[in-house]
């Protein structure tokens, strides 16, 4: 019973620490919409292409079968995927406002 309870507390810790509403926000605009499809679309196709080190980190760890960098890589590529970014609260540049 112990495992079941630390679980429901992993998942409220994961919707509160990780913002799931942005994560969802960003979900939907990126498929409700043909723009937001081109858009996500475009956005993989660079992802892949530009040489960015995300996709090859990924792709290592998964042929390595290191459970921690896949999982470290695929949270970096996902947030990068949907132009999920959360300011920093303590960011100096956000002091203006």
């Amino acid at each position: 019973m112990s495992k079941y309870s630390n679980l429901v507390v992993a998942g409220f810790n994961f919707y509160n620490l990780c913002k799931i509403d942005y994560y969802t926000q960003a979900l939907g605009f990126n498929f409700q919409s043909t723009s937001g499809i081109l858009n996500f679309g475009t956005n993989v196709y660079w992802r892949i292409t530009s040489g960015e080190t995300t996709v090859d980190s990924l792709l290592s760890g998964i042929t390595n079968n290191n459970p921690y960098t896949v999982g470290h890589y695929l949270g970096i590529y996902i947030r990068d995927m949907l132009a999920v970014e959360l300011p920093d609260v303590n960011d100096n540049s956000l002091q203006y406002y």
